[in-house]
């Protein structure tokens, strides 16, 4: 490019010169990038006391592993297949059984605010600490077609062993997730929170949403595939898109780029961001930002073996892995890098066989 493209006082571009696909060096995505853009089959069950008949209902349906569950093609197809059978009017929200609680019926809202291979890595991690086989298709959730009430999330609170009452959240807490997911459901498509979500991934890195306003205005096919093709399961599409607003941002920063880190550690959820040439390793920034790998040794943060605490897009990454590594063949549609860890329990019980 020959020209900059400047700021005008309101903080929009003035529109001196087009940005091009000429100015673009478009990165054919890695073979693992594609795999990660297949499906997974899900299970779903109204519950008994949702049912007007008092029986479980059942649907099934397939959702990509880089999209929401709450999108619109999802929810109408619960709801046209079993709004007749149900006491509300219309899929509400998700709840899955939390293997922490293998002897209680506990059932926690589902973040949906999430990819779906998020929760997929979330539910994962939860069975593999209690025994279970990691995965088992399809993903079997619970659904709600009525708001959920205070007296029955306390009794559930009291069906959990007390030593474990910690890993519970409160009813607060719980209301927030749940207003989080009418939210989403209020958004109906998801377009509007996919790009409200590119949005903070994009400050995260380079200061500014600039790089998403130049492609939605000069090159408006790739900006409406960065959306279009969480929803129509198109790795190719997505990863040329990417390339664009990456590329876009490099253009425009005036700081640091940065790489957004999401680590799901149990019910909680924490946001870091990491130096794009930082040359951190996996382990260490665990030892650094995780309480529960503080113990860490200096041989087991830069061992080779793979640490089955640790689940980033289904697979667990090794302790010596590069941060970069991690953001170039495992960085999500919603531009981050989701990394799930099994509870502290599991944790400990892994770095004391380490020993």
């Amino acid at each position: 490019m020959s020209t900059k493209l400047e700021l005008s006082r309101e903080g929009t571009f003035e529109k001196s010169e087009q940005i091009t696909e000429k100015d673009i060096d478009f990165v054919v995505p890695d073979p693992l990038l594609e795999q990660q853009w297949s499906c997974v089959p899900v299970l779903c069950t109204l519950s008994e006391s949702e049912s007007l008949d008092g029986r479980p209902k059942r649907c099934q349906f397939i959702v990509p592993r880089q999209s929401y569950l709450f999108h619109y093609t999802y929810t109408q197809t619960i709801t046209s297949a079993l709004c007749n059978f149900a006491r509300g009017s219309g899929c509400r929200w998700f709840s899955y059984r939390s293997m922490v609680f293998p002897k209680s019926e506990v059932f926690f809202p589902l973040p949906i605010q999430y990819p779906v291979h998020v929760l997929c890595d979330m539910i994962a991690s939860e069975r593999a600490f209690s025994g279970i086989p990691a995965f088992r298709a399809p993903l079997q959730l619970r659904l709600h077609f009525t708001d959920p009430k205070k007296e029955e999330f306390e009794a559930m609170c009291r069906s959990v062993p007390a030593v474990q009452q910690n890993l519970l959240p409160s009813w607060e807490i719980f209301q927030q997730r749940y207003q989080a997911v009418l939210r989403l459901d209020n958004a109906r498509s998801g377009y509007k929170w996919h790009r409200h979500i590119l949005k903070q991934s994009l400050v995260a890195r380079f200061g500014t949403t600039h790089a998403l306003q130049m492609i939605e205005r000069d090159l408006p096919k790739h900006g409406g595939e960065l959306i279009q093709s969480v929803v129509f399961n198109q790795c190719s599409s997505f990863c040329k898109a990417k390339c664009c607003i990456e590329q876009c941002g490099e253009m425009k920063t005036t700081k640091d780029e940065h790489h957004l880190i999401m680590i799901h550690h149990g019910l909680n959820h924490t946001q870091l961001v990491v130096c794009k040439n930082s040359t951190q390793k996996l382990g260490l920034f665990l030892k650094e930002h995780i309480s529960a790998f503080a113990q860490l040794g200096r041989d087991q943060v830069h061992t080779n073996l793979p640490c089955n605490v640790v689940f980033v897009q289904g697979l667990n990454p090794l302790l010596s892995t590069p941060l970069d590594a991690l953001f170039d063949l495992f960085t999500s549609c919603d531009l981050a890098v989701h990394i799930i860890l099994k509870s502290e329990v599991s944790i400990a019980q892994y770095l004391r066989n380490e020993h």
